[in-house]
């Protein structure tokens, strides 16, 4: 928690183990300890505040036909609950860092990627995989920290309806003609 404040307040660059440390009440050496370094301490943030890959691995399992709107629920919803702020610090952290990019991509994008391309029956399955991520990134940063109106005051419902088919023109590759 108190590195996910320190992350949040100052960012990447400008958090360091001994603020996190003080934050936290504890030895630095603890923190080290169990997380060798900043990057580590970021890595379990993220993965704390997004854990995203159990539940991309159950919807593409399970939605069949319904892939692109609960994808775009889990992650939008991942967004406008409890967490939210701390997500949207955590990408703001990456957008900002090259470091706290490479690990959000490590720790999440890359998992989540790799997972929905397995569902993509496509030579450019990992390619239109990426582009679904970034897409609901895209969506989920225009709402929830650029405010952005309407989409920013838009009910959730509305915004997955009118998104999901797009999603679904880059999951669903077109049939070849005969």
């Amino acid at each position: 928690m108190a590195a996910r404040e320190l992350f949040a307040e100052r960012g990447y660059a400008g958090t360091t183990i001994r603020a996190i440390a003080a934050r936290a009440r504890v030895d630095g050496a603890l923190i080290h300890h169990f997380y060798t370094d900043k990057a580590g301490v970021f890595a379990a943030a993220v993965s704390d505040i997004v854990p995203l890959s159990n539940g991309v691995a159950d919807v593409v399992a399970e939605a069949g036909d319904d892939l692109p709107e609960e994808l775009l629920r889990l992650y939008l919803d991942l967004w406008e609950s409890d967490s939210g702020d701390a997500v949207k610090a955590i990408y703001r952290s990456s957008l900002a860092d090259p470091t706290a990019s490479g690990l959000l991509r490590e720790t999440s994008s890359d998992k989540l990627n790799a997972t929905l391309a397995q569902a993509i029956d496509d030579p450019d399955a990992d390619l239109r995989a990426a582009i679904v991520g970034a897409m609901m990134f895209g969506l989920a940063a225009s709402r929830h920290m650029l405010a952005l109106r309407p989409l920013a005051t838009a009910k959730l419902d509305s915004v997955i309806d009118i998104m999901a088919p797009a999603l679904a023109a880059i999951i669903t590759p077109p049939k070849p003609a005969d």
